[in-house]
């Protein structure tokens, strides 16, 4: 068994409230999708404001980080465990969403980390 990983978004990108973006990224049809071996969405994330704002990511339109709440213009960097599920071999999706706050959310370095 290996880890790799695919590299979804490596440069900036922005949302406003109420945005949303959508990435396209590719499986191998021999990943481990189960137990602890499930695959990782990480990316760096880094509100314009002070005040809390809101976002969610969803995989293949099923959410795996919903209305979390972050309270300052730090940059913080996300590792989830994606549901088991939740992604397939073959074309997939991820989608960023700005639910509620003030200013932009810069995101980067999106990464799918996966077993085969």
């Amino acid at each position: 068994m290996s880890t790799e990983y695919i590299i979804v978004k490596d440069t900036n990108f922005e949302l406003g409230v109420n945005d949303d973006k959508e990435f396209s990224f590719n499986l191998p049809w021999n990943i481990v999708r189960s137990g602890n071996r499930r695959p990782i969405i990480s990316f760096q994330i880094k509100p314009s404001s002070q005040l809390p704002v809101k976002f969610s990511v969803d995989i293949n339109d099923h959410p795996q980080i919903d209305n979390v709440e972050l309270s300052s213009n730090d940059r913080h960097l996300y590792w989830e465990a994606i549901n088991e599920n939740d992604t397939k071999s073959g074309d997939n999706t991820v989608q960023f969403r700005f639910i509620s706050g003030q200013g932009s959310l810069r995101i980067s370095d999106v990464i799918v980390w996966f077993n085969t």
